[in-house]
């Protein structure tokens, strides 16, 4: 990766690059019809929990229904299953049913990061493990919370705490801004007083170039910063 870095390649830093994982049908039952029963199951996992999924990929919304789309959300596996069989998302779809062999996630934004790359070869599996050990009424019950806690792989847990304290300092921020909301009165009162004291600003400015050199502008731009101090303060603490 570090090589692909120096290489200048950009990955994540694009809009169409995507990280996709095959995982080979034969390791998720010993026929086509225990392969299924597991496949149905990894189709609801990934429709019931598909916001923390979504937050998982790096993707937008946008992109996911442009390159993974979701098959939508049904009561059963199966049902959803029945729905990704008839192939309207063609390969296009969030876990790709088309090859024969394998079955694609393909959900996933690239990235150059390697325990970002790791951690997402670590949720593909542990998804898989999951779909595999439980039956249909069991994970219908599961939480996210549940699944997360029983993850162990050092990588992935790393990036799901990482995530989890950005979404809390988003969340945070959001909260300061709501609270720090200014009306319309005083946003406008705050706007006037920035722009009458860059009008006095820019008048010093002038008047000591003109009459005392570079020591006067130093002094009208200390003069400015106590305008701005004295009028745009008060408007500040108020809101």
């Amino acid at each position: 990766m570090k090589k692909a870095i120096y290489l200048g390649y950009r990955s994540h830093q694009t809009s169409t690059c995507g990280l996709h994982v095959h995982v080979n049908r034969d390791c998720l039952g010993d026929n086509r019809e225990e392969q299924d029963e597991t496949i149905s199951r990894i189709l609801y996992f990934v429709e019931y929990h598909w916001n923390e999924l979504l937050k998982f990929s790096r993707r937008s919304e946008y992109a996911m229904n442009r390159w993974a789309a979701r098959y939508g959300f049904e009561k059963t596996g199966r049902e959803i299953l029945d729905k990704a069989k008839k192939g309207n998302n063609g390969r296009y779809a969030a876990v790709n049913l088309m090859n024969y062999a394998t079955i694609e996630f393909r959900m996933f934004r690239g990235t150059l990061k390697y325990n970002t790359f790791i951690a997402v070869l670590e949720l593909v599996n542990e998804i898989i493990d999951t779909a595999i050990h439980n039956t249909d009424d069991s994970l219908s019950k599961l939480s996210w919370q549940d699944f997360v806690s029983d993850i162990t792989e050092p990588e992935l847990i790393q990036y799901i705490r990482r995530e989890t304290k950005l979404k809390m300092l988003k969340n945070n921020f959001t909260i300061y801004r709501q609270n720090r909301l200014l009306s319309k009165p005083q946003l406008r009162r705050l706007v006037y007083c920035l722009l009458l004291n860059w009008l006095r600003f820019t008048n010093l400015l002038v008047q000591s170039v003109k009459l005392s050199g570079f020591m006067g502008v130093v002094s009208s731009f200390m003069k400015s910063l106590s305008f701005l101090t004295v009028l745009v303060l008060p408007s500040a603490i108020v809101s």
